[in-house]
């Protein structure tokens, strides 16, 4: 096992196994029940990252003399840092999670008659969650991390449906996500300073080789600053016409697409909703664009995706007999607004990208790199290339 992928001892307790097939088969009578054998696949986990680690739980299991399998998907929180475990710590992110799955995903799914996440079938008092493992089902994430404009498409009908079956839900029950909106503290300006701290040494050696002008570098230096301030205020909902739950962490990691015969996508699954909040759908889009749309797809394309989100999101506010609904307009203009959120989204997308090139030369962090490193990262036309556009567009639209 690597060290990007800790074993995590783990041993499900056979009351939670039992209340995961009850809830699977719908049954109430745990007579009628019988769990004849349980495998941890530990070895292959499904996910890992700072906060968590996903494996794989099979359950074989007999009900009225019918021998029957079924596989989960086991979260297991996992903070792997002190800074990571302070701030989920702090926020009680995985409880968050888990009343997600429990008090707000079987009701939206109930209105939209489709399914937008992963089914709960139990939870412990750790946070641990026991869901449907959509990989037995064929869902996969996409390896590469950037997603083409197919992808996009069906990622943002997805978005769409989810954003109005939560609005709606608030319109019926403001209490449900009560919590949520407190989340406005969630980025601080301390998270974005120290994001842009673990950033800054590189930009520098970046900025050289994209050839971006001492004034440029001046100018988003200040926007940083600006971000830093502003970033808690983007997440405000009550300056916003219209808000819906935001899945906080819409990155191509927490998507799973189902594909057809001819690899085609034809729908997604999210996952991950330790950090959802309650703001404007423009702060999902936002990051989605930034973390995980090929530059390719928003240069050219970016348009007619925005215009299938607006009509997905209208048709589904219709259906489910709401009266008001996100316009072009609206979206327009908190898409300008929300400067500070762009800039966190690209400090985050360019601390992954140079986090994965480190692991290629065993280096935990890039502090720890050599000068002969950087320079070899400053040659990484991918991450150069990112960097560039994102900081040309965002010059170019008045972000900073």
């Amino acid at each position: 096992m690597s060290k990007h992928s800790p074993s995590i001892n783990f041993e499900p307790d056979e009351k939670l196994v039992l209340k995961c097939v009850l809830n699977i088969e719908g049954l109430a009578d745990s007579s009628e029940v019988l769990i004849r054998r349980t495998e941890i696949q530990d070895d292959v986990p499904l996910k890992t990252n700072n906060t968590s680690k996903v494996v794989k739980m099979k359950i074989e299991y007999e009900v009225r003399g019918e021998v029957k399998m079924a596989s989960l998907a086991v979260k297991i929180p996992f903070l792997r840092t002190k800074v990571v475990y302070e701030f989920f710590k702090g926020l009680q992110f995985f409880v968050k999670e888990a009343r997600f799955y429990k008090s707000l995903v079987p009701r939206m799914q109930k209105m939209l008659q489709s399914e937008i996440a992963p089914t709960l079938f139990a939870s412990d008092e750790q946070q641990v969650l026991f869901l449907d493992d959509l990989s037995a089902q064929g869902y996969r994430v996409q390896v590469e991390g950037q997603l083409d404009a197919e992808h996009s498409a069906v990622v943002l009908q997805h978005l769409a449906r989810m954003h109005a079956s939560s609005h709606v839900l608030h319109r019926e029950d403001p209490r449900l996500f009560d919590d949520l909106i407190k989340q406005q503290f969630l980025y601080s300006d301390d998270f974005i300073g120290n994001l842009y701290l673990e950033v800054k040494p590189l930009l520098g050696v970046l900025a050289r080789v994209c050839c971006l002008s001492p004034e440029t570098v001046e100018r988003f230096d200040s926007a940083v600053e600006k971000a830093r301030s502003d970033i808690a205020g983007n997440l405000d909902s009550s300056r916003f016409v219209f808000s819906v739950l935001n899945h906080g962490d819409l990155k191509a990691h927490n998507i799973l697409f189902s594909h057809n015969e001819q690899s085609k996508p034809v729908r997604c699954s999210f996952i991950d909703f330790q950090i959802c909040y309650w703001s404007s759908p423009v702060l999902d889009i936002i990051f989605f664009t930034i973390l995980s749309m090929e530059r390719e797809v928003y240069a050219s394309d970016f348009d007619r995706l925005l215009e299938l989100y607006l009509s997905t999101m209208s048709s589904t506010l219709k259906q489910l007999n709401c009266d008001v609904s996100l316009t072009k307009e609206h979206f327009r203009r908190d898409w300008d607004d929300l400067k500070a959120m762009k800039i966190f989204s690209f400090l985050f997308r360019t601390i992954i990208d140079i986090r994965e090139f480190c692991k290629q030369f065993e280096y935990a962090k890039f502090e720890e790199a050599s000068p002969e490193m950087l320079e070899k990262l400053s040659q990484s036309t991918d991450i150069r290339d990112r960097v560039r556009f994102w900081l040309e567009e965002f010059e170019k639209t008045g972000v900073f």
